[in-house]
């Protein structure tokens, strides 16, 4: 939403735990061309991903880490792979091994088929000096490669740069009404695509792996299933395959029992097919360009679908101890530092709909071999023992050995029972009262705990309120405007609407409201140090109270000066000329910056708030109204010129946004003041760039 404008201003640093960990992914495109010298006559490719748990102490330097190796390959035929490391070195050099996965001639993998996967861990541990390796990959991955070697190229066979990846999640409500034509069926399904995306340094995409969890229920007894691709097209259209889970009649995988159960699928994309890449390219700008689809031998063209929809990431730091257990442990000296992440879809409501969750764990036990039963959200407050509500998967006949004590666990459930939502839920309102429990067959009970966040009884408490475009100056505030609360404990855990898709913004967000005169507020996001909400379109002009509540109870009444109007422009960056505003080109949509600029008698919009209430009138919340409600009469300056206003009106599919379209005078150049007036009331100065 274009509340990544208002976020910028919002941003603050976090304060650090003792400990915390940290997952980075690295993604390989493998070949023989890319050996130095390369390998000819040798059809092989390899595709993988990197990843790097890292530990860091309170200043955020990393301390050790756990690397794992990841690889997919495909040999012409029988194969023996004799080492597998990170080295150093640029593309088109060789360089020394540097980080280990411990296959050796001595100790080689042997594949008959010559197609298979690699999966081996390497122990970064203080002191060594590949904790600073950890931060140079991290800083520069194209400084560094994978190289898989074989008994027939024992100097490599197949080689990759380390590619800086982003990790997105996408969810996917699946029903059988979204099929065109719809189709007659009771089937649901819930499904969360995560996507890992590497880019060389230039920015261009390079690979990419895509992960396909599906929860599903409702499907006659011995339905199979026939395919399941993600399809470009929107919403209401059918369209052609991008990306294929390679799932086929051939397999014959049938509905679980009772017509209830999962499927998770791996892929690598292939990068040489165009509808592939453009698939990824456009899911990462708009991720309803695109459809999941899962068919069936009854409705082979799809029996449920739905489009992709982005998730909100929520992290939870949280450092393990023995002593946390209950009963503590006294005789065991270990410790975790942990992250336990929730990808979120909202209800419209704003309760949790959905999630896949990741359980990353880095783990110091004793130096001994380490057997862990269990890993999982309880619900319980600290000193307290309570039931598993979330479960990573770790259990009997999917044990985890450490053997050594050391290393990393990182696991994902896909979250859909109403005992999972319960507990999400619980953590949306107060994370204090869930823990995070490691379990071992020494322990069986649990060997480190910790909670989710520390206890925090305080009831909120409001310091200032102002225009969402985060000025400081700009106290007076506006119905159906934007406004900025900020204070303390004002939410026991921060909240956004990535994850959420309706036609009305919730008035309650992770247990937090707000009430102004009495009204619910829309509220966009929440932290326990601010409040973004949108003004009730029906609040009168006046001086008024605010009211926060959350799980702890309420803050004290806060006076706000409410206008009819208070217009305000969005502004992104803090410059020597002034404040930068968001404005962008009408005829391209790029931003206008000093690198950017503008040229006289170009037509742009600029984003504000503020400007009350349109005509026609909107409700509090809502996202679904008709283009056309606008505020007529407003005036433009652009360096104490009036500019021609075309335009400025509520911006559809948002809350309490506004644009205003205008074109620039033609003789004006350099960095000039932007201002907007409306039924009298003047807006901040803003600065907008010329040329």
């Amino acid at each position: 939403m274009l509340t990544k404008f208002v976020s910028l201003a919002l941003l603050a640093s976090f304060s650090l735990l003792a400990q915390s960990a940290e997952s980075i992914p690295f993604r390989l495109n493998m070949s023989p061309q890319n050996e130095v010298p390369a390998v000819t006559g040798l059809d092989a490719t390899g595709f993988g991903t990197v990843w790097l748990h890292v530990l860091r102490d309170s200043s955020g330097r990393i301390t050790s880490g756990t690397v794992d190796f990841n690889v997919r390959y495909q040999f012409p035929g029988e194969v023996t792979f004799t080492g597998l490391h990170i080295h150093r070195g640029n593309a088109g050099a060789n360089g020394p091994v540097l980080i280990d996965s411990r296959i050796t001639a001595g100790n080689p993998v042997v594949d008959a088929s010559g197609r298979g996967a690699i999966t081996r861990s390497a122990e970064i541990a203080p002191g060594s000096p590949n904790v600073a390796v950890l931060s140079e990959i991290i800083n520069n991955p194209d400084g560094f490669y994978l190289n898989l070697h074989s008994t027939a190229n024992p100097g490599g066979a197949v080689r990759a740069q380390l590619a800086r990846t982003e990790r997105r999640v996408f969810g996917v409500p699946m029903l059988p009404e979204n099929e065109v034509p719809v189709v007659n069926s009771e089937a649901r399904g819930i499904a969360f695509v995560t996507v890992l995306s590497g880019f060389t340094p230039n920015g261009a995409l390079s690979s990419a792996e895509v992960t396909f969890d599906l929860n599903y229920t409702g499907f006659a007894e011995g339905t199979q299933f026939t395919g399941m691709h993600i399809h470009t097209g929107r919403a209401g259209a059918n369209g052609p395959v991008t990306i294929d889970t390679g799932l086929t009649r051939a397999q014959n995988i049938l509905a679980g029992q009772g017509g209830a159960g999962s499927l998770r699928y791996v892929v690598d994309v292939n990068m040489a097919n165009q509808n592939s890449v453009n698939t990824i390219l456009g899911i990462w700008g708009d991720p309803g360009t695109a459809y999941l689809n899962l068919h069936t031998v009854a409705n082979p063209g799809g029996e449920i679908r739905g489009q992709l929809r982005g998730t909100e990431a929520i992290r939870l730091n949280t450092s393990m101890l023995p002593s946390n257990e209950v009963p503590p442990i006294t005789s065991l000296d270990a410790s975790a530092a942990a992250q336990f992440e929730v990808n979120l879809l909202r209800r419209p409501n704003g309760e949790a709909d959905a999630a896949l969750a990741v359980f990353n764990v880095n783990y110091r036990f004793p130096a001994a071999e380490v057997t862990f039963t269990g890993l999982h959200i309880h619900t319980g407050a600290a000193g307290a023992n309570g039931p598993v509500t979330i479960d990573s998967g770790i259990r009997a006949g999917s044990l985890v050995v450490s053997p050594n004590g050391s290393g990393n666990i990182y696991r994902t459930t896909l979250c859909s029972t109403p005992p999972q939502l319960n507990s999400l839920n619980a953590i949306l309102a107060n994370p204090a009262n869930q823990y995070l429990n490691l379990h071992t067959t020494a322990n069986p009970g649990g060997a480190v705990r910790a909670q989710l966040a520390a206890p925090n009884s305080a009831n909120p408490a409001v310091d200032i309120v102002i225009s969402a475009i985060s000025d400081i100056n700009l106290r007076t505030v506006a119905p159906g405007g934007l406004l900025t609360i900020y204070g303390t404990n004002l939410a026991l855990l921060a909240g956004n609407l990535d994850g959420w898709q309706a036609g009305r913004v919730p008035p309650v967000l992770n247990a937090t409201s707000a009430a102004i005169d009495g009204r619910p507020a829309a509220i966009l996001m929440v932290d326990p140090r601010y409040i973004l909400a949108q003004v009730p379109t029906e609040t009168p002009a006046g001086t008024v109270d605010l009211v926060v509540r959350n799980t702890n109870g309420s803050s004290p009444a806060f006076r706000i000066n409410v206008a009819n109007t208070a217009p305000a422009i969005f502004f992104d960056a803090i410059t020597a000329d002034g404040n930068r505003a968001v404005a962008y080109l009408v005829s391209s949509g790029e931003q206008i910056t000093a690198a950017n600029p503008a040229a006289g008698g170009q037509v742009i919009g600029v984003f504000g708030t503020g400007f009350g209430i349109a005509t026609p009138r909107q409700r509090t919340g809502e996202v679904e109204f008709a283009p056309g409600a606008r505020y007529p009469g407003v005036r433009v300056t652009v360096g104490g010129q009036e500019a021609r206003e075309i335009i400025t009106s509520l911006i559809p599919g948002y809350v309490g946004f506004t644009q205003t379209i205008f074109q620039v005078p033609a003789n004006l150049r350099g960095a000039q003041a932007l201002e907007v007036e409306y039924s009298g009331i003047r807006s901040n100065r803003t600065i907008l760039y010329l040329r």
